[in-house]
């Protein structure tokens, strides 16, 4: 038996390459089998806690804003600004009270879509959800800017918490946080400035 010259590695390649689509195929429909669905009651608390943000942010209750963030990662910003968690709070409804009750900045709207939302699954078999959010903000004289974006919602021992996740550092502390999302794509915020 003769084989030409490479014949045998471009065989053997492909016989790794083969096996390597069927291991991934039998990951991913071993994963959609297994894939939970929430739970009315888990489906329910999410609607509950998207409404109470929507609420906070046009009542400006920042308070209430910084409770539906994960204590984890509140706690992983704590540790690199050298601070305890309640300081870390209490600084960012400060700076969201200087920043969009100053004048200069206005939120015009501000939802989470969760008709629109996308229902997901870590490798742990661990839901969350991607939220479509949009917010348009007024800058002082500037003009008007459309941000579109992803919330993200964690579900974590019954409670769900929300995240931003439009931009590096935000996804950045999420995958320091949360390692189980390191391998998980998330979308990409956009933001278009409006007449």
């Amino acid at each position: 038996m003769t084989f030409r010259h490479g014949e045998p590695a471009r065989q053997e390649s492909a016989r790794c390459a083969l096996a390597a689509v069927l291991a991934l195929g039998l990951v991913l429909v071993a994963t959609a089998a297994w894939a939970r669905p929430l739970s009315d009651q888990e489906k329910a608390a999410l609607a509950a806690t998207v409404q109470s943000f929507d609420a906070a942010m046009r009542e400006g209750n920042y308070p209430r804003v910084t409770q539906t963030l994960p204590p984890k990662v509140i706690s992983a910003i704590a540790r690199r600004a050298g601070a305890s968690p309640d300081q870390v709070v209490a600084a960012m409804i400060t700076q969201m009270q200087k920043t969009l009750q100053g004048g200069d900045v206005t939120i015009e709207s501000f939802g989470m879509n969760l008709a629109a939302a996308l229902y997901k699954e870590l490798p742990s078999g661990t839901p969350y959800v991607l939220l479509p959010t949009e917010t348009v903000i007024a800058v002082g004289g500037q003009g008007r800017v459309r941000e579109r974006s992803h919330t993200l919602a964690l579900l974590e021992e019954g409670k769900w918490f929300l995240l931003r996740v439009s931009d590096d550092g935000q996804i950045e502390i999420l995958r320091e946080v949360y390692p189980e999302f390191t391998s998980v794509e998330l979308p990409r915020g956009s933001s278009e400035i409006l007449k």
